[in-house]
Formats: structure tokens, sequence, C-alpha cells
């Protein structure tokens, strides 16, 4: 864990050189030493030894493109393809490759979405949201997928038509990899969305995420009819079915941003229309949290639109005038390192995460 922190700061620290022109490439060099930290992982996270496992089975059997489509091998064609195509490799190359595919993609969202003199902020809600950064070392099949589902919105988020069906073959692929990214087929409409519809779209949702906590009764019936999405029997090592819950202090914390962004979003008039569906694909996350509640493994779905908090909270927090801007971004940073800090002293990831291993142990 201190390891990464260690990490993390300097990175920030070339964000903020580089934020402030100090330092042209900082930025670049952050993502570089953050995609060579994880491409140099070895059995770290609680999934990692799992796929290992799986790219072995899967190497040392025959490629055929029926076996692939019938999912003989695995459930996901996709996933499948990947380890087939990197069998000369071996697993590690795989490794580096995801790490450093997806670490571009997010340096690509940092520059082109977060405002320049907020990618210090941006730099650390992806290194220290711990559903970001640290968990897509883990959860590879879907760290991928919402990665591919990030580079998708950048092609859509100017509306160009030429990208739009790029956007769909990338979604596509995403759910190849990981059966729930079928949900993102639709989020893709978000590239119709215009700047003045900003709190027509806000208001439905908010009314939604309050509905849900309000008759939790409501989350169980709709959540019968996707029993399976996910393969969410699979996971039940890790998670229990629960009840879903109404609302309390510590679910009104994790969605302090939620409401921000809805304020804004009907108040604030002066958005550019790209920056609108930045925070609308980020406020569907926080539509995942009343499910998450009744199963906690339908939280993985939230992950999809975890990274469009990179942009969102810098592009809604910068509108709000102090001294609430300072109180609410205070709030918001004290949320998330309490949730590192949670993350790393649980019993469910402390074996698996606190302690950082890489090649290093392996080969000698």
């Amino acid at each position: 864990m201190y390891f990464l922190i260690i990490i993390s700061t300097v990175c920030i620290l070339f964000a903020y050189l580089a934020s402030r022109d100090e330092f042209p490439f900082g930025l670049e060099l952050c993502f570089l030493i953050i995609a060579l930290v994880a491409a140099i992982r070895y059995n770290y996270g609680n999934d990692y030894s799992s796929y290992q496992e799986i790219f072995d089975f899967i190497s040392n059997r025959e490629f055929t493109w029926d076996f692939v489509r019938r999912n003989v091998y695995f459930h996901d064609p996709g996933w499948t393809t990947l380890c087939f195509l990197f069998r000369p490799l071996g697993f590690f190359s795989l490794v580096a490759f995801l790490s450093v595919v997806q670490n571009i993609i997010y340096y690509l969202f940092v520059k082109l979405c977060v405002p320049k003199n907020w990618w210090v902020l941006g730099v650390f809600i992806y290194l220290f949201c711990t559903d970001l950064y640290v968990l897509n070392m883990s959860m590879m099949r879907q760290g991928f997928a919402v990665s591919l589902f990030v580079l998708a919105f950048l092609l859509i988020r100017k509306r160009n038509q030429f990208f739009f069906p790029i956007a769909f073959v990338l979604v596509f692929l995403a759910a190849q990899m990981h059966a729930s990214a079928f949900i993102l087929y639709p989020c893709l409409l978000v590239a119709l969305i215009k700047k003045e519809w900003a709190r027509y779209l806000t208001i439905p949702l908010l009314v939604v995420l309050v509905m849900f906590f309000l008759k939790p009764d409501l989350v169980n019936d709709f959540l019968l009819m996707f029993d399976d999405v996910d393969n969410i029997k699979e996971y039940k090592k890790y998670y229990e079915i629960g009840n879903s819950r109404g609302f309390s202090l510590g679910v009104a914390w994790r969605l302090l941003p939620f409401f921000v962004s809805c304020f804004c979003c009907v108040f604030v008039k002066d958005y550019r229309e790209d920056e609108v569906k930045i925070i609308f694909l980020s406020m569907l996350g926080y539509i995942m949290i009343p499910f998450s509640l009744a199963i906690p493994m339908i939280g993985r779905l939230c992950f999809f639109f975890t990274p469009f908090m990179i942009a969102s909270v810098p592009l809604v927090y910068e509108k709000i005038s102090d001294p609430w801007k300072k109180i609410l971004l205070t709030l918001f940073m004290m949320n998330t390192l309490y949730g590192y800090w949670s993350f790393f002293h649980s019993p469910t990831w402390a074996e698996s995460y606190y302690n950082y291993r890489t090649l290093v142990e392996y080969l000698f």
C-alpha cells in the first residue's frame, strides 16, 4: 500500500507541475510511471491468480473459432481470443499490454476532458479512487472493458457521426470481454445529448435514485429480471446477497458528489455540450448504488461509469463559489482517502492488495 501511495504522490506532483507549465511533459511522465508500475505487477489482487490459471488453461487448448464462439473454453469469447493471441508471449505480456493500453486511454481522457488547472484532481481521483487504478490491476477483463467504453466516449463526445460506428464496435468488443458491458449500448446515445437538456435529464435521475431508496422493494423486483447478469453466482465466494436498504448517513456521504452534480446541472448554464455528457455519465454510476446495497455484486456495474468522475468532479466543483468550493472539495478528498485506507484494511481485500508485488519477486 505504501509503495502505491509514494508512486501516486510523485505522479500527482508531476501533474501539478504540468498544469502550471513548469514541466511540459509532466502529465505524460505521470502516466508513463503509472503504466509501468501496473505492467510489472505479479500476483497482485484477488483475481490475478485466477486469470493466470484461465490463461494457462486456454493456452493449452486447440484454437478454433467455433470453440471460441460457443464459449467452450471460457464464457467470454473476447477474453478467450485475447488469451490465444498472447499465448506465444505468455501471461505477463498480456498483463503489460492491458496496463499500457488502459493507461494510454486514461491519459487521453485526462488530457482532453479535464481542465488543465484541474489535472491534479483528475489524477488524484484516478489513483486514489480504488474502483479505478487499483482494482483495474485485478479485474482485468472488466477493467479493459471499462477503458474501451471510455475510449468510445472520447470518439463520440463531439457528436462526430463518422466515429459513432467505431464507438459501437468498441462497446461490442467490451461486451465480448465482459458480458455486463451489454448495458453500455444504450449509453452511446449520450452522443445525442445537448447542453440545454442538462436540467431535464438531471431531475429524472434524482427522482429515480430517491424512489429506489424510499421503496427498496422496487430494487429487488427490478433485479429479479437480471438475476444471471455477469455470472453473479460465480462471485458468491466474495459477496453475499443482502437486503436493500434505505438512506443512511454513510450512503448520503457517498452520494454527496451526485447531489453537487445535480445542483450544478440545474442551476449552472455555461457548461459545454461535451461537459454535460461527462457529468451525465458519471451520475449514472450513482443510480447503481441502491442495487449494490441489495446485491453487492451489482456494484461492479458502477465501474463502467466511475471513470467519468475523473473529469466530472473538476467540472462540477470549479463552478461552485468559495467558500463552498473549498469545503466540498475537502469533504470529497477526505471521503476518497478514507475509502482508500478502508479498502487496504478490509478483510476482503487486504491480503491480496496490501503488499504490492512485482515481477522482481517472481524472477528472483
